[in-house]
């Protein structure tokens, strides 16, 4: 009872689209793309990569704590978000947006938590206008129209700390599986 109500664009000071420039197999600066974004994390592989001018990638870098939303897709993959953790210098493909969390006020852990489940997943999914091929998701429609409960910021971080708590035991546990399984395998 104590959470406000905020609309997405009261709690991200900014939002950016990648870049649309023609990406390489080499270059000095990877591109995340949709297949990049799974499940809310970032997979790093098979990668594409993008030369640019130190002011023009200044305009594209992502920044840790970022929350990306692939805007662009098919109407099933369409919607999905995933958090920016990485240190390193990335860009994003213009079909991905990129909003910047207020860290005075929202943790960026919580937000991606709150936007994965099954319920924000559906409320994004109504945003999606479909085309032939593709689905899109207006970007300021999402900031707009979305609106999350907010605790206070002490507590988004013991969410935070919890959810990232289990999200590594079944990491975890997934690879302890497979490993069993691998085993089995050469056994047989």
């Amino acid at each position: 009872e104590d959470w406000e109500v905020v609309k997405l664009n009261d709690i991200f000071t900014k939002s950016f689209y990648g870049t649309s420039e023609s990406t390489n197999e080499i270059g000095k600066y990877p591109v995340l793309r949709m297949g990049n974004m799974q499940n809310g994390t970032l997979i790093i592989n098979d990668l594409a990569y993008i030369d640019l001018e130190d002011k023009e990638f200044k305009k594209y870098q992502l920044k840790k704590g970022d929350i990306l939303l692939n805007r662009t897709n098919s109407y099933e993959l369409v919607g999905k978000i995933s958090l920016f953790d990485l240190d390193e210098d990335f860009i994003s493909a213009s079909y991905i947006v990129a909003y910047r969390p207020n860290q005075k006020i929202l943790n960026s852990i919580f937000i991606n938590n709150l936007l994965n489940t099954t319920y924000f997943q559906e409320k994004i999914k109504t945003l999606a206008t479909k085309g032939v091929s593709q689905a899109n998701i207006n970007p300021t429609a999402f900031k707009e129209v979305i609106k999350i409960p907010l605790p206070p910021l002490k507590e988004q971080e013991k969410i935070a700390e919890i959810l990232t708590t289990w999200d590594e035991a079944i990491s975890l546990h997934v690879k302890l599986i497979e490993e069993k399984e691998q085993l089995k395998i050469g056994l047989m």
